[in-house]
Order: structure tokens, then C-alpha cells, then sequence
């Protein structure tokens, strides 16, 4: 046999991965053939949840999906693709068992993009600076509870509207169009500047409540009281809870008064601290004082307080004792007790002066019209109203002294102190043009039912006690010009429900007397 005809000749052909031996009488090789398997798109880790501007067709929710997918998904259109379902937002689709490369089902998950403009979202709010990322932060901010961090500031751009008037401004946000997935849109916000505390002039700093031997907390809080009582006039809306003491250091008698959690102002303001006052070296107090027929301590004290309690800021009646072993028929002392802010003792003198409480020619109706029913202005009506009778008696605006402010009857206590011949308590029934509840709109403007089954009268007026009680106290500064730290909250029988709508409810505050119209709040379901 020839050599060539035992020569088994093999023959390799490369191909791909698959094997196959190909035998003949003088010839053995080995055939490798190139087969691709398919892809299992169900098995590739993909962006499923998809948000839409509109409503779309099922083709093109498909496209979206390949589109925000497509660095995986090389290949395929949405041609490659047959829909399965579509139902309660996510849509089931499969590729067509005719492609080459790709098999398997996924589930997408759609919704339609929500437009911001139709969130009960806060547009009014207070800012620092005038920055645009200054007001998209605090925007931000203020509706994450709203919002649920879906929104970040990367998506929103703002534009500004011309026209600010003194601190206040609008401007437009806008979502970018291709920045979000779950929200487009544009909204339009209000906003105003918080001013720097600083530039109220006259501002008192000189602060007579340095107690020695009161501990840091104690000297704290008399500071910021203080502070509050002497310069409420100016730094209104502020409130004592606006106020926050810093750098307090005792030795050198120093701080600074902080502002917090307001939307008027902003910084702080730096003071020094005095020892509290000698009463005995304060000018211009009242000392001459009716001599009763039945004599009270309280109630000659009572009338002193009550003359004085203007030049005598944050000053209390039961601070005021009679010393008996220095005090003659004729003459008191009268000591300061246990008093932040004041010391020592004073003198007043006891005079038999005439009573003319029932003075007919004294009228005891006044008529406030538009003005706020507190303290300043019940003295200019009490004292117009009988100036004739006034001047005739020598009594002078300043011996007037309302001494009990009722707001519900609606009446005050007035007395004449500091008059020379005359003495007189009236009880003296005032009206006023109520306040329009629509000025609070900024301010109140939705109620949270959320959770409630039933949405009726009683609901909607205890959620509106809840939420809102405290506001009408903590606002007093707000609609009668002062700041009263303690009374009585609102409650469910203040408020009168008119109109109840899926979307809103209207409410009238009988909270005081002090309000007309009817407010409309948004409802939070």
C-alpha cells in the first residue's frame, strides 16, 4: 500500500462552536459551525418605570422604553415588539419569535407625567436673598411634603416677572422639559425678601435686665422679653418666639439678639446688658392715688399699677407689695418683689379725690369704625367722645386707663388716674368694622383631611381647631397691633362650615367677634 493511501488527511474548519466529524475512506476533519443564541430581554436588568407628558399609544410607550433603554437594548424598535396587555398602567409586551436575537417578556410600568401647576403646592413664601437658587431651595423645601423629593433643583428653572414692589416679587418655575420623569409644567410663586433686622432705626439695645444672681437661662428669656416689649412697635410681626439669644457672655454684659423662623426678617442685633431699674428714679410716674373710704392694698396698688403700666414695661401687679412698717395713712411704700427687670421702692401718696364714675354727661358708647379694638385707640374715642366734659374737668388724654379689654363682650374697663381732683372707673361697650377674614388667605390656606371616611361639618370643623386653634392667639400681634402670649385658643365652636365641594370648603370664623366674610380653604385628601 502507497503511503498516500494510508495518509488519513485531516482538515480543520474553523467556525463558531459547534462540533462535527465528517469521515470518508481517506479523509477525517473536523467542521465547526457559528450558531448565535438568543437573548432573554426578561433576564437584562432594565429601566422599567416610564412617565409620560400625555397619554400615548401603546407603540410608543414601547419606544420610550427603548429609547431610555437603549444603550442595552441595540437592535430592537418597537416593530420587534407585540403587545401582550394594558392594564391598570403597565403595559405587558413581548419580542416577535421571529427575531434572531432576542426573545422574552417584560412589564412596563407607565404613568403621566403630573403638571405642578395642578399641586396644592405653597407659591408664597419668604426667602433670604433674591438668588435663584435661593428661591428654588426654599420652594423646594417648603412642598417636599408634596412633592416627596421627585422634584430636585437640577429640573426646575426660574424666571423672573418684572415689576417687584418694595420686598416682594414673582417669578415662574418651569420643570425642564426632558429633566423630570414624574412632573412638567410651570408654576407661578410669589415671594418676598426677608429685610436684615438692622435697618430698623431707634431699635433699643440697652437692655435693664441683668440679674446677678439669675442662672443663663433665666437672664436668656428676660433678654429676648424685653427686648420684644420695648421694640414691638418697630420689628413688628415679630413675636417673642422669634427671637433667639447668642453669644450671651454676662462678664463683659453683652449678646446679640438672633431672629428665627421668620418670614419678615432675618440677622441679628447686638446688645448690653444694664442692671434692672431703680422704680424710685423713673420720671414722670403716677403717684397721687384715690384714697378709698374702705381701704384694700390691692386696690390702691391696682390703681397705681394700672396709671403707671405703660412707662413700666413687663412689670406685674402681684410684683408690687405695701411695705407696712414704712407706710403712713397718707403715704405708701410701695416695693418692687422678685421682678427680671426692676427694683427698689416707691412712694405714693393717698388723696380723697371725687368719683365721678356716674357722671351722666360721660357717654360709655364709643365707635372705633375702622380701627382695632386695643388699647390706644379706645383711649382717643373714650376721650373725643367726651371732650367737651373732659376739658370742663381738667382731665387730660393722658388720665385715661383702660384697664380690662374684653373682646368677646366687647366692653373695656376705663379709669381716670393721675387727675388732681377726680377719680372714675366706667364700664364702657365699644364697636369696631370687623376684620376681613379674606386677609389671613396667605396665610391659611388649606386644611388636611386626609385619612377621614366622610368628609362633612364636624370633620371639617374640628380638623380646622386642630390645625389653625393656636393661630388666632399667636396672631393677635397681627390684627390688633400687640402680642398676647397667653388666651384661649380657637375651637370647634368658632368655626361655621357654609360650603363643603370636592376640592375646597368655605368657613366663617366666629372666633372673638372680630371677623366678617367667610374664608375658602383648599382640602388635603
Amino acid at each position: 500500500m502507497k503511503l498516500k493511501d494510508l495518509l488519513t488527511k485531516k482538515i480543520m474548519i474553523a467556525a463558531s462552536s459547534i462540533l462535527a466529524t465528517i469521515s470518508a475512506a481517506t479523509t477525517t476533519g473536523v467542521l465547526v459551525s457559528k450558531i448565535k443564541s438568543k437573548t432573554d430581554i426578561s433576564k437584562i436588568e432594565l429601566e422599567t418605570n416610564i412617565w409620560l407628558s400625555r397619554e400615548k399609544s401603546d407603540d410608543l410607550i414601547v419606544q420610550k422604553f427603548i429609547d431610555i433603554n437603549k444603550e442595552k437594548l441595540t437592535g430592537l424598535n418597537k416593530d420587534d415588539f407585540e403587545i401582550l396587555s394594558n392594564e391598570n398602567q403597565i403595559l405587558t409586551t413581548k419580542v416577535k419569535e421571529n427575531n434572531k436575537a432576542w426573545f422574552g417578556q417584560v412589564a412596563i410600568n407607565f404613568g403621566i407625567k403630573t403638571d405642578i401647576s395642578t399641586i396644592k403646592l405653597f407659591k408664597i413664601f419668604a426667602i433670604d436673598n433674591d438668588q435663584d437658587q435661593e428661591i428654588i431651595d426654599t420652594f423646594l423645601r417648603i412642598n417636599n411634603q408634596f412633592l416627596q423629593n421627585d422634584l430636585t433643583k437640577d429640573d426646575l428653572e426660574i424666571k423672573k416677572i418684572p415689576g417687584r414692589v418694595d420686598d416682594s416679587a414673582t417669578a415662574t418655575l418651569k420643570v425642564k422639559d426632558s429633566s423630570n420623569k414624574k412632573y412638567k409644567g410651570k408654576i407661578e410663586i410669589s415671594y418676598r425678601i426677608r429685610k436684615d433686622i438692622n435697618i430698623n432705626e431707634g431699635l433699643k439695645t440697652e437692655l435693664f435686665c441683668l440679674d446677678p444672681n439669675a442662672n443663663e437661662q433665666t437672664i436668656k428669656s428676660s433678654t429676648k422679653n424685653l427686648f420684644f416689649e420695648l421694640n414691638k412697635e418697630k420689628i413688628y410681626p415679630l413675636a417673642v418666639f422669634n427671637l433667639d439669644v447668642v453669644n450671651l457672655n454676662i462678664e463683659e454684659r453683652k449678646a446679640s439678639i438672633k431672629i428665627i423662623n421668620s418670614e419678615e426678617y432675618k440677622g441679628q442685633v447686638e446688645i448690653t446688658l444694664q442692671d434692672k431699674l431703680d422704680i424710685s428714679k423713673i420720671s414722670s410716674l403716677i403717684t397721687t392715688i384715690n384714697k378709698y373710704s374702705r381701704s384694700s392694698a390691692n386696690r390702691e396698688i391696682k390703681d397705681f399699677f394700672t396709671a403707671n403700666k405703660d412707662k413700666l414695661p413687663l412689670l406685674s401687679l402681684r410684683q408690687l407689695k405695701k411695705v407696712e412698717e414704712e407706710s403712713t395713712k397718707d403715704k405708701w411704700v410701695i416695693e418692687v418683689k422678685d421682678s427680671p427687670y426692676y427694683q427698689g421702692k416707691i412712694i405714693i401718696n393717698l388723696k380723697q379725690l371725687t368719683d365721678i364714675s356716674n357722671n351722666e354727661n360721660i357717654k360709655s358708647t364709643i365707635d372705633l369704625k375702622d380701627d382695632k379694638p386695643f388699647e390706644n385707640n379706645i383711649i382717643d374715642a373714650f376721650y373725643e367722645t367726651n371732650k367737651n366734659e373732659f376739658e370742663k374737668l381738667n382731665i387730660k388724654k393722658e388720665n385715661i386707663k383702660p384697664s380690662a379689654l374684653s373682646f368677646k363682650r366687647e366692653d373695656v374697663t376705663i379709669q381716670i388716674l393721675g387727675s388732681e381732683k377726680y377719680y372714675a372707673s366706667f364700664e364702657v361697650k365699644y364697636k369696631f368694622n370687623r376684620i376681613d377674614i379674606n386677609t389671613l388667605s396667605s396665610r391659611i390656606t388649606a386644611l388636611n383631611v386626609r385619612g377621614k371616611e366622610e368628609i362633612n361639618e364636624e370633620v371639617i370643623k374640628e380638623a380646622f381647631a386642630q390645625q389653625y386653634g393656636n393661630f388666632f392667639v399667636k396672631y393677635r400681634s397681627e390684627f390688633f397691633g400687640y402680642f398676647i402670649p397667653f388666651g384661649d385658643a380657637l375651637t370647634e365652636d368658632d368655626v361655621k362650615v357654609i360650603k363643603i365641594d370636592d376640592e375646597s370648603v368655605e368657613v366663617e370664623i366666629l372666633y372673638e367677634n372680630w371677623f366678617k366674610n367667610t374664608l375658602t380653604l383648599k382640602l388635603i385628601k
